[in-house]
């Protein structure tokens, strides 16, 4: 091969580009035009969508934004519910008195009865029969004989969902599975769970075992008023101390299984919400996937979610179904409250029967609480009918329900409603004795959804234009500084394009 030819290969491919450059661009002009050149490439960068680089929200080079999470009518579940847990009514509702298969979310009502009738300090004893397992059962690792506290194993069951953990607590509770199961549904039905059928303190598949979202609320919702069960199911990881079957410690490190509270702060963090503190999930191949979960709106209002029946090509998007559904509740309960200064204000009054024969009866506050304090203790008013009233026949100053009135998220004072047929208003603005003491009852400013973005709802800053005049104005800069050095080079009388000869400079 001739040696012209072997420079010209891949290994003298630099050397030559580097010649060429130099023969076409001559000395005094090179640093002009690399500024020029650098000049166009960060233009290119400058602008969205150029050169494959994309604006942050967007897919490709096509500009259409791609959104984060699921819009409520894009969930794929089965069921869905979220509740106020405080006042118990219902925000969203999609077949929530559907029967379904529970799963694991089982061991929200199997924890309840263990917390009612057993010692956390009790120490428990795995049998033979608890700890045998179907194959691929969640478990914590019990083997028979195992002595291990309640306490334990009540973070076995609601952390890592272990299956063998809630077979020792119902033999410890009450004796055997099959008896525990009975108690299960008496306990149900006493808090109103009316729709549920349950077979063992798991969730393991059971034709006859079954609930719906409804009632998994109800459930979770009573369970959430104790103290010690909401310790239980915000704990994101616990450490299961050493036993007679396994000495050593960190045998057992369990972890949550609920994503959304282990990541809240970051992958699915929300305006709307302020914290998610639990509850449990659930899975079988029957059941789909399933969680019921808790959180804290912006607005101090406890919100329950509970959504059944996820199929199993999108269990792993139930976690942005969950978000999804408690900023809906959130925006819900928003709506459903009202200001404090409706609580003495006509037009703001519930009102029942606007079918009724007789014409609809407004419901006034039996008395109006008065007092002052600081701005910062903003309270709201939820308005509370009794359930199955009829308007036709309720009577002037007949008990019709309750005002709540809210702060952060807390009942602070309850007043009685009466029907007002006569419309005369409230009979006193002095609460009874022991009553929300002076100084917690004006309510403080509130500040307007979307305040501090302009009228079309966007938060300020630059302009899509903004883009474009910077890639403009850096080819500007670029090209005048390559155009102002070839000028300035070259000699007086030398046509442009023909190059002058260097200038020597003697030493």
């Amino acid at each position: 091969m001739p040696s012209s030819c072997k420079r010209m290969g891949s290994a003298g491919a630099g050397p030559a580009a580097s010649r060429a450059f130099r023969a076409a661009i001559p000395p005094t002009n090179r640093r002009s035009f690399l500024a020029f050149l650098l000049s166009a490439c960060l233009a290119v960068v400058a602008v969205p969508g150029v050169g494959g680089f994309a604006s942050a929200g967007t897919i490709g080079t096509t500009g259409s934004p791609e959104p984060s999470f699921p819009p409520l009518e894009a969930i794929e579940a089965t069921a869905y519910v979220v509740m106020d847990r405080l006042t118990g009514a219902i925000l969203l509702e999609r077949n929530g008195q559907a029967s379904l298969y529970p799963a694991s979310t089982t061991k929200i009502l199997t924890a309840l009865l263990a917390l009612e009738t057993l010692d956390p300090a009790q120490v428990a004893t795995a049998s033979a029969e608890a700890v045998m397992l179907p194959e691929g059962s969640s478990s914590i690792g019990l083997e028979e004989g195992e002595r291990l506290p309640v306490r334990d194993l009540l973070y076995g069951l609601m952390l890592a969902s272990g299956n063998d953990a809630a077979n020792v607590l119902a033999e410890t509770a009450a004796g055997g599975i099959e008896a525990f199961a009975k108690q299960m549904e008496g306990r149900a039905r006493e808090l109103g769970a009316l729709d549920s059928s349950f077979r063992n303190p798991s969730g393991l598949h059971h034709p006859e075992h079954r609930t719906t979202a409804r009632d998994l609320l109800v459930l979770a919702r009573a369970a959430m008023a104790r103290q010690d069960f909401r310790d239980l199911v915000s704990t994101p990881s616990w450490a299961l101390p050493p036993t007679n079957r396994h000495p050593y410690l960190g045998w057992g490190v369990l972890t949550s299984t609920n994503r959304l509270m282990l990541h809240q702060a970051g992958a699915f963090e929300s305006e709307r919400l302020r914290s998610v503190s639990g509850i449990k999930t659930g899975a079988t191949p029957l059941s789909g996937s399933n969680l019921v979960t808790s959180a804290t709106t912006a607005d101090g209002v406890e919100l329950l979610a509970a959504v059944m029946g996820v199929p199993k090509h999108r269990s792993l998007y139930i976690w942005s179904y969950a978000r999804t559904l408690l900023e809906a509740g959130a925006d819900r309960a928003r709506e459903t409250a009202t200001p404090l200064a409706g609580l003495g204000t006509a037009s703001g009054w519930p009102r029942l029967g606007e079918e009724a024969e007789g014409g609809p009866v407004r419901l006034r506050p039996a008395w109006i609480p008065a007092g002052s304090g600081p701005p910062d203790q903003a309270l709201s008013v939820r308005w509370m009918p009794k359930e199955g009233l009829d308007p036709d026949r309720l009577a002037e100053g007949d008990p019709a329900g309750e005002a709540w009135l809210l702060q952060g998220g807390q009942d602070v004072l309850r007043i009685p409603l009466v029907a007002d047929r006569q419309e005369t208003g409230p009979t006193g603005t002095i609460g009874p004795t022991g009553g929300v003491s002076e100084g917690a009852m004006t309510p403080g400013p509130t500040k307007p959804p979307g305040e501090g973005t302009d009228p079309d709802g966007q938060a300020g800053g630059p302009g899509p234009w903004f883009p474009a005049l910077l890639a403009g104005g850096l080819l500007g800069f670029g090209g005048g500084v390559y155009a102002a050095n070839r000028k300035r080079r070259r000699r007086p009388g030398t046509p442009a394009g023909v190059r002058r000869p260097p200038v020597r400079r003697i030493r």
